[in-house]
């Protein structure tokens, strides 16, 4: 009971945002990876249970089908087999996921900090990132990966503090369920292995924890590979050949596409350096950053201060953790030119480690006179987050931070806006509403055709699609990289985020 009152004010937050997802999930219209991500789950689907040998040519085998496998069995076990339905099920279960695991994340800053207000703070800025929040609904390759990681990091920390046989095995099936959903994320299981062998090392002439460290280490690793490979079936004919085959497919990602980055067309494969830093420097709350650079700092200063704390405490091995998980896989990224594109969605499970660095930089600064100027700036941040999480649903995921312009069309010629293109629901809606004809011819693509199957039936039956300019009643667009066919003074609706048009509507007759 003393435990559930200690969680209180978390449970209730979580019950909120549950409840709100309930009203609002039917806003959010489908992305351009979510029938390629279904498909990956049939396929490997079929391979498990259907005896079918697809997936051994699958272009995509590469991905791990942790989250995407379960979803493809619910969608069996309950007969769901409209696509409206479909997709439905999968926004609802994804957004569901990420709100446990972000509740897991207050409960483990609970366990560091021992102090409400800082864990309540790091729940809202688990949950409220914009683009995150967004993409918890519609993202089922990214998202699941960072909802995992958050996991990771509570079972970790579990493990460095209670330093039991038991704790680092759940570690490592986590771990191995978590590098399986993106074998990035096999960045947090590094730290801890690290920190086994420094125990292994320490306790050479103590028989007693030398063997219990030992048996820790040969659990971890097995216990994660052996989950590792239940959850990728692609893996399972010849694992470590694929798996080194596999990482160096993703780290040099067949995708020729072109970006835009600050008002210039650039090739997936030509990127700057500066990519990612910049990306995530203007789509994350500024003074959120502000917090995690400071907690980068006094996490270093304290360590450099008192090094052997390394070796026994619990809290500063896992901040030192989180330094090495947010700031490891960019320097990995620049470092192997990888192909990325998207924004830094490819990196979003950097994003918790991140978090907790600013938590504790609020929780230091709690402790000094400059305690009533870092919650109020704290507070401040958060009104303008909800702000724009209110004002702009459901386009979160076009969030830029007050480092970019609000004037009218600047982001539209600096980035890519609604790269997928989830707003055609909205723009359907909208014509749908404004339009009394019973049948409406609008332009034929493929996104549009996608988000046709998430309406509702009385509305699908009002469309039809052509590519035949001449009989279209309407023409809908949306905004990646290409300018948009017709000027704004031709067009009879936008849906505009922060000054920018991210889908434009032209009446043609």
């Amino acid at each position: 009971m003393k435990n559930l009152k200690q969680y209180l004010p978390g449970i209730l937050i979580l019950i909120l945002f549950f409840t709100v997802s309930l009203l609002v999930y039917s806003d959010y219209g489908i992305s351009f990876d979510e029938l390629i991500q279904h498909e990956i789950g049939d396929v490997n689907y079929k391979y498990v249970f259907e005896n079918d040998n697809t997936l051994d040519t699958y272009l995509d085998r590469e991905y791990g089908v942790g989250f995407e496998l379960p979803l493809i069995i619910i969608e069996k076990v309950f007969n769901i087999k409209k696509m409206n339905h479909v997709y439905t099920m999968r926004h609802i279960a994804t957004h569901t996921l990420f709100l446990l695991c972000m509740f897991a994340g207050y409960i483990l800053s609970i366990k560091l900090f021992k102090n409400q207000l800082v864990a309540i703070a790091t729940l809202l800025m688990l949950l409220l990132s914009p683009r995150i929040y967004a993409h918890s609904y519609f993202n089922t390759k990214d998202i699941p990966s960072l909802s995992i990681v958050v996991l990771c990091l509570l079972t970790t920390y579990n493990a460095l503090e209670k330093k039991s046989i038991l704790s680092y095995a759940i570690a490592g099936i986590i771990c191995g369920f978590g590098i399986g959903l993106r074998l990035m994320n096999m960045i947090i299981a590094a730290p801890l292995i690290g920190y086994l062998l420094l125990d292994i090392v320490r306790n050479i002439k103590n028989y007693k924890l030398f063997i219990q460290y030992f048996i820790s280490l040969l659990l971890f690793i097995s216990l994660g590979w052996l989950v590792l490979l239940a959850s990728w079936p692609a893996l399972w004919k010849d694992p470590y050949i694929s798996i080194v085959e596999f990482y160096k497919n993703l780290s040099k990602f067949r995708w020729d596409g072109s970006v835009l980055l600050n008002g210039q067309i650039i090739r997936a494969t030509e990127l700057p350096w500066y990519y990612i830093p910049q990306w995530f420097t203007i789509t994350v709350p500024l003074f959120w950053q502000i917090l995690c650079l400071s907690g980068i700092f006094i996490v270093l200063y304290k360590t450099i201060k008192k090094p052997f704390s390394i070796l026994d405490d619990a809290n500063t091995r896992l901040f030192m953790m989180a330094i090495f998980c947010f700031i490891g896989p960019v320097v990995a990224v620049i470092y192997l030119k990888a192909v990325l594109y998207d924004d830094w969605r490819h990196l979003y499970f950097i994003y918790p480690s991140f978090v907790f660095l600013a938590a504790f930089a609020l929780n230091e600064l709690m402790k000094t006179k400059l305690k009533i100027p870092a919650i109020s700036l704290f507070v401040i941040q958060l009104v303008s987050v909800l702000f724009f999480v209110i004002k702009y649903h459901p386009n979160q995921n076009v969030y830029f931070n007050e480092l970019e312009s609000r004037e009218q069309d600047h982001l539209m010629r600096k980035y890519e806006l609604d790269y997928w293109q989830h707003s055609y629901k909205q723009g359907l809606k909208w014509v749908a509403a404004n339009s009394d004809k019973e049948t409406i011819f609008i332009n034929k693509n493929l996104m549009l055709l996608r988000n046709f199957w998430c309406l509702e039936p009385e509305l699908k039956k009002r469309f039809v699609y052509t590519e035949d300019e001449s009989q279209l009643d309407y023409y809908l667009e949306v905004f990646r990289t290409d300018p948009y066919k017709y000027s704004r003074e031709e067009s009879i609706h936008e849906i505009k985020v922060l000054g920018s048009p991210i889908l434009r509507i032209r009446k043609m007759k």
